[in-house]
């Protein structure tokens, strides 16, 4: 009583394909495994305060934020340390002093961009921008901030 060459026909695909499979998985995994941990992972950049040195200015404790991008439905979010440069101290001040806003305007701003929007350096250069122009014209500090750089930005 011997089965019908139709019905081993499957059972020795799926037999086959297994046994390729673990073969392949076994001569290839350590080479994966071995690129991943040789690839040392990048320290983080540690925030600075300190001036630019092609113009004046004065740079602001970093503001650390990690914001869930839109359209992602919390898939996917933004870490980014923004550093402000102040025009002069006494804009620095009143910057410092309305730091919570500052704060709060800066996760909003940022928590409305899309990946697409952030994602490539023209993307980032306009982000800063808009950031600055934001923060000196909802605050009513005309020209209070410079620059806005990123010390660190990271998606995820």
């Amino acid at each position: 009583m011997a089965l019908p060459i139709r019905r081993l026909l499957p059972l020795l695909i799926v037999l086959v394909c297994v046994t390729v499979g673990s073969v392949l998985g076994a001569v290839a995994l350590p080479s994966v495994l071995a690129r991943f941990e040789s690839t040392p992972t990048p320290e983080p950049a540690k925030p600075t305060t300190q001036a630019a040195p092609e113009d004046s200015g004065v740079a602001l404790e970093p503001i650390n934020l990690i914001v869930n991008l839109a359209g992602e439905r919390g898939r996917r979010y933004l870490k980014v340390n923004a550093v402000l440069k102040a025009k002069d101290a006494a804009a620095k001040a009143q910057l410092e002093k309305r730091s919570v806003e500052v704060r709060d305007l800066l996760n909003s701003l940022m928590s409305e961009k899309r990946l697409e929007d952030i994602d490539g350096a023209r993307q980032r250069d306009k982000l800063r921008r808009e950031l600055k122009l934001s923060i000196n014209e909802r605050l009513g500090l005309p020209d209070a901030v410079l620059h806005v750089y990123f010390d660190q930005f990271i998606i995820e």
